[in-house]
């Protein structure tokens, strides 16, 4: 009965677990930035300064190459894993089907991606553009190409991912001599949803694995 209740404990704690929101908070003025929050934890932040990139060695770029081929390969991008991968998949399938195969896991990949990027909901979305210029005309011309452009892709987004809240304010501000951009937001998730993601493509590669295996058989 202890053993029941412990398992049950686990259970509920790792549904809890998986319920703290995950929240990525976007922000462009003159230079884009972005946090990563799981609950009050700060997972990313890429206002911190890094330490400067040290070129790097022989080893380190093989390793490199190696774990990019791994990761090509659980993402069902196996024939172009490796050079090996590739000529043995020309040779075995021809030019057509391995394009045909590349074609087929990179679409079922954006399919995934794009199944996950709907889960998200913005509690947060407020883009504010002023258009200005040295020229009034100039600047009216650019007002109208941002308008343009601006609108049917907030409605593209809108589609996409539920807003829970917006503010969007584009105007033409003819005091200005340069446009200038400011965009705020908070883009929220459930960590359930990358963990889906990640058993999905892991039951794929799994497939995936168990195809090659017996056609070399």
């Amino acid at each position: 009965m202890i053993a029941l209740w412990i398992i049950l404990g686990l259970i509920v704690l790792i549904w809890l677990l998986l319920m703290i929101p995950l929240r990525i908070f976007l922000h462009y003025e003159e230079d884009f930035d972005f946090r990563i929050k799981y609950g009050t934890i700060t997972v990313f932040d890429s206002t911190k300064e890094r330490p400067e990139n040290k070129p790097d060695s022989t080893e380190k770029q093989k390793k490199s190459s190696d774990g990019i081929g791994k990761l090509l390969d659980f993402l069902g991008l196996s024939e172009i894993s490796s050079i090996a991968n590739a000529k043995h998949s020309v040779s075995s399938l021809g030019i057509v089907g391995t394009l045909q195969a590349v074609f087929s896991a990179v679409r079922q990949l954006f399919s995934r991606i794009f199944r996950l990027v709907r889960k998200g909901r913005f509690k947060k979305f407020r883009l504010s553009i002023l258009v200005g210029d040295q020229d009034s005309g100039d600047a009216a011309l650019q007002y109208g190409k941002v308008c343009a452009v601006a609108f049917p892709l907030l409605s593209l987004v809108k589609n996409v991912i539920h807003f829970s809240e917006q503010q969007v304010d584009i105007r033409c501000d003819y005091s200005l001599e340069e446009t200038l951009v400011r965009f705020d937001g908070q883009l929220n998730y459930r960590p359930w949803h990358f963990v889906c993601f990640a058993m999905g493509l892991f039951v794929n590669y799994i497939k995936n694995s168990a195809k090659k295996e017996n056609s070399h058989e």
